[in-house]
C-alpha cells in the first residue's frame, strides 16, 4: 500500500474541522461499503415517449389515453429505477406527483396510476443510493450554493448510505477543498449520519476520530454518547481528542441520559432501549424489507452497511451494544442477559426462509450460549420475555433455565416470586404448562412462593383437548344466544346473564381462553375474581361497549354488543395475538394432557411432595370421559394412588359404568383396586353389589374379572357379600 499523508493537519474551519487522515479506497472498495448497490442506469427512449405521452393525457384530462398508455408503461416491465429515469426526462417542469395524485381520483386511472406511482417511489429508494450518482451529486456540493442545495436535496434521499462515501472524501488529500461542503452536509442531514459515523469512530486515525467527533457534537444526538465516550476511552487519545469528546458529549445530551454514566452502563442502557424497541434509538425505513447495520472495516478504513430483515434489526442492534458494553467491563451481568435475550429472540423473529447476514458462520446457535450461561443470567432473560409478552422467547428461556438450574436456580425461598413462577399466570396456556412441568419436574423439598399454582395449570392441562372455553357473561339473552352461536364452533362457551350463573356453569372447566364480558361493574368483577380465581387471572377479555376505546391493558380490548362474527373472530384473534397467545391443535393438546398426567403420576406416588395432587381431581375424574383411550386411561391411575375417597368413588362409577369400553374397564379397575389398598373402602353398597355381579358374571372377559375381583378384594368387602362368590363357584 502506497504511503499515505494527511490531508487536513493544516485544515482549520471550525471548532468541528480538525484532522483526518487518508486511506486509498478504491471504487470497488467504496461500492462494497454500501449496503444497496445500484448499477449506472440509462433511460429508455421509448419508455420515455410512453412517461411524456402519459403526463400529458393526463394534464389535458384523455382518461383513456392516460389509462392505456399507463398500461403500457406497466406492460413495459422497467425496473423502477429506469422508470423513474424515464419520467424525470420526461417532465419538462411538470408536477409528476401532483398529476398522479390527481390521477388516482379518477376511478378508470387509480389503480394504474397507483402502480406507477409506487414504483417510481421505489425508483426514487434505488437511484439514491447508486453509488455513481451519489458519487456525481458529492462532487457538486461546491460548484454554487443552488449546486450544493439541488446536491443536498439528492444526497437527502440517499441517507445513511452515502455515508461511506462522505468518510471516503474526508480521508482523500485530493479533495480538500470539497470537504467543508461535506462536513457541513453532514451536520444538516443530522441524524440519518449518526449509524455509520459512530462506528467509524473506530479508525485508527486520531486526527480522523476527532474530525468525526466535532462533527458528531454538532449532529446532537444523545445515542452518540456512548460511542463517543468510548473513542475518549482509547489508550491512544490525544488531549485534542479527549477535548472534543467532552465537548461533543455536552453537545449531544444536554440532558444527562448518559452522560454521567460510565461508557459500559451506557452501551448498556442503549442496548436496553434496543431491546424494547425506544423510538430513541430505532433508525428503521418504513416500507422496506431489510435496514441496515453498520460495520467499521479495518481493512477498508471505512464502514460497511450489511442489510437485516428489518423484525431482526433491533435485536442485532441490542446484541452489538451488550458487546460493546462487556468490551468496556465485562463484568456487567445485565448486558450478558440483554445479548442472550436478543440473541434467543432474533431466532424467533427471523422470518421463515431467511437469513441473517451478520451471524458469523460456525457460530453456535443461541441454545448453546443459554445453556452455557446458566440461571444467574437466563432468569433476567425469562423476566424481560415475561415483561414483553414474547412467548416464544419465554418458552425458550424456560427450556434454558430448567436445563440449567435445578431446585435453587428455578424457585426462591424469599417471599419474592422467581420468573418461572411468575410464568404460571402468564396469559399463554403453553406458557403456563412449560412453567409448571417444570417445577413439577423439579419437585422441590420444601414450600415455596407461588407454588399454589402449579397443580391447577396440570389440571388444566390434563383438561387439553383442543377446544378451549370462553367465559360469556351477557344480561341479554337475545345477544347472549347470538354471541354463544357464533363462538361454539371453535369454543366450549360457558355463558350466563351475571358472572355468578356463568362461572356455575364452567365449574368444571380448566382455565378459559377468553372471557367476553359487558362494561361497567361486571368488568371490574372479573378483574377482583381474578385474584381468587386463577382462571380469570390469565384470561384476556373482550369488553363489550356500546362505545369501544382503546385499551391500556395488552389483554383487554372493547367491542360493541352487536358485533358480527368477522368482527368477533378478528377481535379474539387480536386480543390473544397482543398477549402473545400460543396456538394449541388437538395434537398439541394431547401431548400437554398426557406430559401433565404423566407428572401428576410420579407425585401421587411421592409422598413427601409438596404438591397437593388431590387438587387436579375433579380434572382427573373428568378425564376418565375422554374419548382418548390413552388420556382416560393414564388419568385413572393417577387416581389410584391417590388416598382420596372422592378419587375411588369416581373410578367405580367408571369402571362400573354401563357400556364403558372394554378395553378402558380393565385399567379402570386396576387403578380402584390401588386406590382401596391406600385408601380403604369407600363405595357404597350398590357400587359393591355391581362389582359382585361383574365378577361373578360368565360373560365377563377373564382379564376384567381378574381385575375386578382384585379391585374387590382389596376393597375387604364384608364376607355376607363375599359368600355370593364362594357359592357361585359351588356344582
Amino acid at each position: 500500500m502506497l504511503p499515505r499523508r494527511s490531508s487536513f493537519s493544516s485544515l482549520l474551519l471550525s471548532s468541528a474541522v480538525v484532522a483526518a487522515a487518508w486511506l486509498p479506497m478504491t471504487a470497488v472498495h467504496a461500492e462494497d461499503s454500501a449496503p444497496v448497490v445500484a448499477k449506472s442506469i440509462t433511460a429508455d427512449k421509448k419508455l420515455i415517449a410512453l412517461a411524456d405521452d402519459f403526463l400529458h393525457y393526463s394534464i389535458v384530462g384523455n382518461v383513456s389515453m392516460a389509462r392505456d398508455t399507463g398500461q403500457a408503461i406497466l406492460n413495459a416491465n422497467s425496473d423502477p429505477a429506469g422508470l423513474l429515469l424515464a419520467f424525470e426526462a420526461a417532465a419538462n417542469d411538470r408536477k409528476i406527483p401532483e398529476i398522479l395524485t390527481r390521477d388516482q381520483r379518477q376511478p378508470e386511472l387509480k389503480e394504474v396510476a397507483k402502480k406507477i406511482q409506487e414504483q417510481l417511489e421505489e425508483g426514487h429508494r434505488v437511484t439514491a443510493r447508486d453509488p455513481e450518482r451519489i458519487k456525481t451529486e458529492i462532487q457538486r456540493l461546491g460548484d454554487s450554493p443552488r449546486a450544493y442545495e439541488n446536491a443536498k436535496a439528492r444526497l437527502t434521499a440517499a441517507g445513511q448510505f452515502a455515508v461511506p462515501y462522505y468518510i471516503q472524501v474526508l480521508q482523500d488529500p485530493k479533495t480538500q477543498a470539497l470537504q467543508p461542503y461535506v462536513m457541513r452536509l453532514m451536520i444538516e442531514l443530522g441524524r440519518p449520519m449518526l449509524p455509520g459515523l459512530v462506528e467509524q469512530l473506530q479508525t485508527r486515525n486520531i486526527d480522523e476520530r476527532t474530525t468525526l467527533v466535532n462533527i458528531i457534537g454538532q449532529i446532537g444526538y444523545p445515542q452518540a454518547v456512548p460511542f463517543l465516550k468510548a473513542a475518549g476511552d482509547d489508550e491512544k487519545a490525544t488531549l485534542q481528542l479527549k477535548a472534543a469528546v467532552a465537548a461533543a458529549i455536552n453537545q449531544c445530551d444536554p440532558r444527562d441520559i448518559y452522560r454521567k454514566s460510565s461508557t459500559a452502563d451506557s452501551f448498556q442502557t442503549m442496548a436496553s432501549q434496543y431491546y424494547q424497541g425506544d423510538p430513541a434509538v430505532l433508525h428503521l425505513m418504513p416500507g422496506e424489507a431489510t435496514s441496515p447495520i453498520w460495520y467499521y472495516d479495518v481493512s477498508l478504513d471505512n464502514v460497511i452497511g450489511v442489510p437485516v430483515p428489518k423484525q431482526i434489526w433491533g435485536s442485532v442492534q441490542t446484541m452489538r451494544m451488550a458487546e460493546r458494553a462487556l468490551k468496556a467491563d465485562t463484568n456487567k451481568a445485565q448486558a450478558i442477559s440483554l445479548w442472550l435475550a436478543a440473541n434467543l429472540r432474533r431466532d424467533t423473529q427471523l422470518p421463515a426462509g431467511a437469513k441473517d447476514p451478520t451471524r458469523v458462520e460456525g457460530t453456535r446457535d443461541a441454545a448453546f450460549y443459554a445453556l452455557a450461561a446458566g440461571p444467574v443470567y437466563m432468569n433476567p432473560v425469562l423476566e424481560m420475555a415475561l415483561t414483553q409478552h414474547e412467548s416464544a422467547l419465554v418458552l425458550k428461556a424456560i427450556n434454558a433455565v430448567e436445563s440449567t438450574g435445578g431446585t435453587q436456580g428455578l424457585v426462591s425461598s424469599s417471599e419474592a416470586q422467581t420468573p418461572l413462577v411468575k410464568a404460571l399466570a402468564y396469559p399463554d396456556r403453553a406458557v403456563r404448562f412449560a412453567a409448571a412441568f417444570a417445577l413439577a419436574r423439579a419437585n422441590p423439598a420444601k414450600d415455596y412462593p407461588g407454588s399454589f399454582r402449579v397443580m391447577p395449570v396440570l389440571a388444566e392441562a390434563v383438561a387439553q383437548t383442543g377446544m378451549p372455553s370462553v367465559l360469556l357473561v351477557e344480561p341479554n339473552l337475545e345477544n347472549r344466544n347470538r354471541l354463544k352461536g357464533i363462538l361454539s364452533a371453535n369454543y366450549n362457551v360457558c355463558d350466563g346473564s351475571n358472572l355468578a350463573s356463568a362461572l356455575e356453569a364452567a365449574r368444571r372447566v380448566a382455565a378459559f381462553e377468553v372471557v367476553i364480558v359487558p362494561a361497567g361493574t361486571l368488568a371490574t368483577q372479573v378483574r377482583g375474581f381474578s385474584t381468587t380465581d386463577y382462571r380469570l387471572a390469565s384470561a384476556p377479555q373482550l369488553i363489550l361497549s356500546a362505545q369501544p376505546a382503546p385499551m391500556p391493558e395488552a389483554a383487554s380490548r372493547e367491542i360493541k354488543p352487536d358485533i358480527d362474527e368477522k368482527g368477533l373472530t378478528e377481535a379474539l384473534a387480536g386480543v390473544k395475538a397482543q398477549i402473545g397467545q400460543t396456538p394449541i391443535d388437538p395434537a398439541a393438546a394431547t401431548a400437554y394432557a398426557q406430559s401433565a398426567i404423566g407428572l401428576l403420576t410420579s407425585l401421587a406416588v411421592d409422598h413427601a411432595t409438596i404438591y397437593n395432587v388431590a387438587e387436579t381431581l375433579p380434572a382427573l375424574s373428568d378425564a376418565l370421559k375422554d374419548k382418548r383411550p390413552e388420556i382416560s386411561a393414564a388419568a385413572a391411575a393417577v387416581l389410584g394412588q391417590l388416598n382420596n375417597a372422592e378419587a375411588q368413588k369416581a373410578l367405580a362409577n367408571a369402571s362400573l359404568a354401563e357400556g364403558v369400553d372394554a378395553a378402558l374397564r380393565g385399567p379402570f379397575l386396576v387403578a380402584l383396586a390401588e386406590s382401596a389398598k391406600k385408601t380403604g373402602n369407600k363405595l357404597d353398597d350398590a357400587s359393591i353389589d355391581k362389582l359382585i355381579k361383574l365378577v361373578g358374571a360368565k360373560a365377563t372377559e377373564p382379564a376384567i374379572r381378574k381385575a375386578a375381583a382384585t379391585a374387590l378384594g382389596a376393597l375387604n368387602v364384608a364376607s355376607n357379600q363375599a359368600s355370593v362368590l364362594i357359592m357361585q363357584q359351588v356344582k
